[in-house]
């Protein structure tokens, strides 16, 4: 009896040993995952931040290019999440590049936020329908509702090249004058800025 005694002790012991030792392995596992989780949070916030760094330097340079007041990054997306040009309802302004001493646009949290797609039909159409797409403001019809934002804005003309991935557009570049001189319309330099930001973009995906 003694020795059954001493090996039930035995027995609990090491159920105790065991418990105690898988308890502190579970802590130490709990606290690696968050550390690794820290980890990536901060190598996708670096990288996402690198991107966009990125994404305005190539703007700065398209700018210049065109000798553009603005230039501007609009991407397509369901209302949360950007997305390409498949099923997506609105489109919101995601990056911009202003010249020295010329002001971003007006309200444009407003005009260039979630908009909705259907109710752009007139600007959004012929960008996705080509490569590029010049546009003077003065060419829209009277009752356009862009018109009188570009107008507000006194935006001149616009040079838009989609962005595009397999066949689908997931958003746009602009260029914007505010003068009345002749614009340089060469699309070779717009296009090819709508295609490497678009990899740019797709990195963080």
């Amino acid at each position: 009896m003694f020795e059954d005694l001493l090996k039930a002790l035995g027995l609990g012991v090491c159920i105790g040993v065991y418990t105690f030792v898988k308890h502190l392995y579970d802590k130490w596992v709990e606290k690696k995952a968050i550390e690794n989780n820290k980890k990536k949070s901060l190598g996708k916030i670096e990288l996402v931040l690198n991107i966009n760094s990125m994404v305005q330097d190539r703007l700065a340079l398209l700018r210049d290019h065109y000798s553009a007041s603005r230039a501007k990054v609009f991407q397509f997306h369901n209302g949360e999440y950007y997305l390409n040009g498949a099923g997506v309802e609105k489109f919101s302004m995601s990056h911009i590049s202003v010249k020295p001493g010329m002001a971003v646009p007006y309200n444009f949290e407003e005009y260039y936020t979630k908009k909705e797609i259907s109710m752009s039909v007139e600007l959004i159409k012929p960008i996705c329908d080509s490569s590029f797409y010049y546009l003077k403001t003065d060419d829209l019809p009277e009752t356009s509702r862009w018109r009188r934002i570009f107008r507000f804005n006194d935006i001149k003309a616009h040079l838009f090249a989609k962005i595009d991935y397999q066949g689908f557009a997931e958003g746009f570049i602009s260029i914007s004058w505010h003068d009345d001189l002749e614009h340089d319309t060469d699309p070779t330099e717009i296009i090819r800025a709508a295609e490497e930001i678009g990899l740019l973009l797709r990195t963080d995906k």
